[in-house]
C-alpha cells in the first residue's frame, strides 16, 4: 500500500524539479506563489492540490506536434508523436502563456484560475491546446513523410 503523503511529496518534487512556475529565476516569490496556490486549490476543490496540478497538466499535454519538412521545394508539416519530456514542455508553455494573459493583479490567484479552469474544462490554456491540435490534425494527410 503506498502513503498518500508520499505520492504527494513526489509530485511536488516532479514539480519543482521541472520548474513548471518557475519564472526568471525568482525561486523564492515563486515557491512562495506556488504555495498560495495551493491553498487557494485546496479551499476551492477540496481535494489534494499537488495531485490537482498533476491532473490539470495531464489534461493539457498534447500527443502529437508538426515538424517542417521539404519535400520536392514546398515546405509541408509532418505531424508526429513526441516525448513525454517534450508533452511536458510544450503544457507548460501553454499553461504560462495562458497565465500570463490574464488580468489579476496577483500571480497566486492566476495559477489557481487557471489550473481550476483547466479541471473545469474551460481554461485558457485548454484551448490553446485544442488549437494546437486542430492544427495538427489538418495536417493529418501529410503522416506519410514522417521519418
Amino acid at each position: 500500500m503506498v502513503d498518500q503523503s508520499m505520492v504527494q511529496k513526489n509530485l511536488a518534487k516532479e514539480i519543482y524539479k521541472t520548474n513548471l512556475f518557475l519564472l526568471r529565476g525568482l525561486k523564492e516569490n515563486t515557491e512562495r506563489s506556488f504555495r498560495k496556490t495551493c491553498c487557494l486549490i485546496k479551499k476551492q476543490k477540496k481535494h489534494s492540490p499537488i495531485i490537482q496540478i498533476k491532473n490539470a497538466i495531464e489534461i493539457i499535454k498534447p500527443y502529437c506536434e508538426t515538424k517542417s519538412v521539404k519535400m520536392k521545394n514546398t515546405v509541408t508539416k509532418v505531424p508526429v508523436e513526441i516525448t513525454r519530456k517534450r508533452q511536458q514542455l510544450i503544457a507548460t508553455r501553454f499553461f504560462l502563456s495562458a497565465v500570463r494573459g490574464k488580468k489579476s493583479s496577483f500571480l497566486h490567484e492566476k495559477l489557481s484560475n487557471e489550473l481550476i479552469g483547466i479541471l473545469n474544462l474551460n481554461g485558457n490554456s485548454l484551448k490553446i491546446c485544442e488549437s494546437f491540435q486542430k492544427n495538427v490534425e489538418v495536417n493529418k494527410i501529410f503522416i506519410q513523410y514522417r521519418f
